[in-house]
């Protein structure tokens, strides 16, 4: 059996008004569900992304199983009525099951439980059905608790669009936040995070993304599936971000900046892949970017100013600066911005649009070769290169208009860079990477300082040591305009081939 399912977290301030919209008054009482959830020490069905259980479920108990599917919203899912709390692997013969349950061998046990009050709704759409579960409880694990608030959406009957059209409906009733992780994965972190004392917040890590690769076998529809597999390598990173961001906020990790500096990446790659792959970035898909760049606009001067922090402090400590003097990094309200009813609508349009992929054909005669692909982009990244070269140059003579469009071309081609990984030759990748990552922090730190020495010189009484940390300021720029204006030749150099 498979399952395809929509879930989501349900803001405190919501918690109420979904509950009645799922079981208003008058309707059946929620049914408990109390499960055990199985695994081996090494966590080898975790790390398969497959799950199994015991579930009491009122006086009935249920063994199930469960695995990743084609895509990100499809489980496959295989339930059996049990006598009793007691295994019975021997059901998983001849299924999907038996090759990850074989592996386990002996050493399954208990890793961590659940106990929810589940509320069911079934709404009938034009396109299909769709049953709402409202789950409220919570999953433990030696002696930490995580609570759940969380509704899915259950596709019951026809077209995956009738899932999303109701989901984007309670969405902005409801305020609701994309979660798609399931009670299992986050039972396993639970679990692994049970004697180490931390937050629930320390366990939300940041995820990254990684560089699409493809095979030469595949190329002939490289230039396609290379920009697909952009997305879609992606799109996961881009839900579990913003679900950490939207629910902790500054309670994560460094306040949620590798989150957010993750999240900015996944945006931009975007950005950069819609340029590098004009003739097959699909028109929808373009928009969506277009659609975000707000948010990006946001986040980059957030980051910025973080990096250029962690460089720029340490001098400050060295000249003894007081604290009031010393840039700041740019705040941003992270949960606010991420939780929103628009953003998280945006986050399904892009599932809906990823899911819709598989249909997609490309007229295009596609590069035969890996190595044809990249002469196809060749001359979009040396244009690129060539501009940012003659504007690196001349760093010190440009207009605020110009170093904007600088770190715009560095970030493109960065970002383009990431995304070619396994196309160039991996010495010259790192190579490209590493000038591009020197450039961009003395950017930012640049940035910072010209903003701190903008409010030092606004000060209408200066003291000694803002005079002080002004001549230090400015001389300190200039040695980074000049570094800059060196890397210019280290830009030029550089070689995409591979």
């Amino acid at each position: 059996m498979q399952e395809v399912e929509i879930k989501f977290f349900i803001q405190p301030s919501s918690l109420k008004a979904v509950s009645n919209a799922v079981s208003p008054p008058g309707s059946p009482r929620r049914q408990r569900l109390r499960a055990q959830y199985f695994d081996t020490p090494d966590r080898d069905l975790a790390t398969r992304r497959a799950a199994l259980r015991l579930r009491l479920e009122g006086r009935a108990w249920v063994q199930t199983f469960k695995m990743a599917g084609d895509h990100v919203l499809e489980r496959i899912e295989l339930n059996h009525p049990r006598p009793g709390p007691s295994l019975d692997l021997s059901v998983y013969a001849d299924t999907p099951a038996q090759a990850v349950i074989e592996a386990c061998g002996d050493r399954l046990a208990v890793r961590y439980e659940t106990d929810v009050l589940r509320a069911t709704r079934l709404i009938k759409t034009r396109g299909g059905s769709v049953e709402l579960a409202f789950d409220s409880g919570e999953i433990r694990a030696g002696g930490q608790r995580w609570p759940i608030q969380e509704l899915e959406f259950e596709l019951k009957s026809g077209g995956i669009n009738s899932l999303f059209d109701l989901a984007h409906r309670w969405v902005r009733d409801h305020d609701l936040v994309l979660d798609l992780r399931s009670k299992s994965e986050r039972g396993d972190g639970l679990a692994s995070l049970a004697n180490g004392g931390q937050t629930l917040a320390a366990m939300e890590a940041a995820v990254w993304p990684k560089a699409p690769t493809l095979e030469d076998s595949q190329g002939k529809r490289a230039t396609w599936g290379y920009f697909l597999q952009t997305i879609a390598g992606s799109v996961e990173t881009l839900f579990r971000n913003t679900a950490a961001l939207a629910r902790f906020g500054t309670e994560l990790p460094e306040g949620g900046g590798e989150h957010a500096a993750a999240l900015f990446k996944v945006l931009v790659s975007w950005d950069a892949a819609c340029r590098l792959f004009p003739d097959v970035a699909q028109a929808g898909f373009v928009d969506l970017v277009l659609d975000v760049e707000p948010l990006v606009n946001e986040l980059r001067p957030y980051l910025r100013s973080h990096i250029a922090a962690t460089k720029l402090e340490p001098l400050y400590e060295e000249l003894g600066l007081a604290p009031a003097l010393r840039s700041k990094p740019v705040q941003l309200d992270l949960r606010a911005l991420l939780s929103a009813r628009d953003f998280q609508a945006w986050q399904l349009t892009v599932l809906a649009w990823l899911l819709g992929c598989g249909s997609l054909e490309s007229d295009l005669k596609e590069a035969a070769s890996l190595d044809k692909l990249l002469r196809r982009l060749y001359p979009s990244l040396k244009k690129w290169q060539k501009n940012l070269y003659n504007r690196l140059a001349a760093y010190g003579a440009l207009s605020s208009t110009d170093k904007f469009k600088v770190r715009r071309t560095l970030e493109r081609l960065d970002h383009s860079a990431f995304l070619l990984q396994g196309v160039i030759k991996p010495e010259s990748h790192q190579r490209i990477a590493a000038v591009f990552q020197d450039i961009l922090e003395r950017l930012a730190q640049l940035e910072a300082l010209s903003h701190t020495m903008l409010r030092w010189r606004g000060d209408e009484q200066p003291t000694p040591q803002i005079w002080f940390a002004l001549g230090w300021a400015t001389a300190k720029q200039a040695a980074l305009v000049q570094e800059v204006q060196t890397l210019a030749e280290a830009v030029r150099r550089l070689d995409w081939r591979r």
